[in-house]
Parts: structure tokens; sequence; C-alpha cells
């Protein structure tokens, strides 16, 4: 409904997508609140300490990207190459205070694709971030 549109966005549980069809995103972190959501603050007991982060993304056009950011900063090592119009990410860190985690779905030209390639793809998706603060 319009409403639950309304608080979804006020929460910050949303993405902006290139097209009503996707590509779809979801964007989790398991603490010892439970599973957050993009938007949410990831709690204070649960700083310095591993946290598991779980992506989503469904209805994309292949070949595309997973990017995380922390931070601001792409961080290669939990981003990955996607052939398929539905795949997942799962990392772990150990976010501090300040902290702040997102996503960007990337489409690229061709497979495979190197990291930096991946960087220059035009984004199709993002998340709202789970935050720390």
């Amino acid at each position: 409904s319009g409403k639950d549109i309304l608080t979804g966005i006020k929460q910050g549980h949303v993405f902006i997508s290139a097209s009503p069809e996707g590509p779809r995103l979801d964007f989790t972190a398991d603490t010892s609140l439970g599973v957050l959501r993009m938007g949410d603050t990831i709690p204070m007991s649960d700083l310095g300490n591993p946290v598991s982060f779980t992506v989503s993304v469904s209805a994309a056009d292949v070949p595309y990207g997973i990017v995380l950011v922390k931070n601001g900063v792409p961080q290669e090592p939990w981003s990955r190459v996607c052939s398929d119009p539905e795949d997942s990410v799962t990392f772990s860190d150990s976010p501090l205070a300040g902290d702040y985690y997102r996503v960007e779905v990337r489409q690229l030209s061709a497979l495979p694709s190197t990291f930096g390639e991946l960087l220059q793809g035009t984004i199709s998706s993002i998340s709202n971030p789970l935050y720390t603060w």
C-alpha cells in the first residue's frame, strides 16, 4: 500500500533501482538484536565484534557485479561479479563507531571482468546504508 511504502522510506528500508523490473536488492546484518535491514543501526554492543552481512540480488540483467562499500570505499574482497540474475554475497566485518555499509549493483559489458572494470560499470541499483552511530 502507499502507507507501507512511505513507512519503508521513512525507516530507510529501501533501495533505488534503475527500473521497476529490477534489479532488486536486499541487504541485512545478523547482530545480537537479530537481523537488521538497510536503514537500521547496528547496536553499540556489536561494535568491535564480527557481524555477518548478507546481500541478495534478484531480477538483475547479466552480467553484473555486487560492490560492497564501507565508509564510502568499495571493498574488493567482499565484491563479486555475477552471471546469474539471482545471486548473493555474505561477508563478515567488525564494525566500529561511525562505520557504514552499503551496496551497489553495477552492470558489466562482458565476463570475465576485473574489479576496476566493475567499478566503471553503470550503477543499476543502490542500497540505503546500514549504520553504526
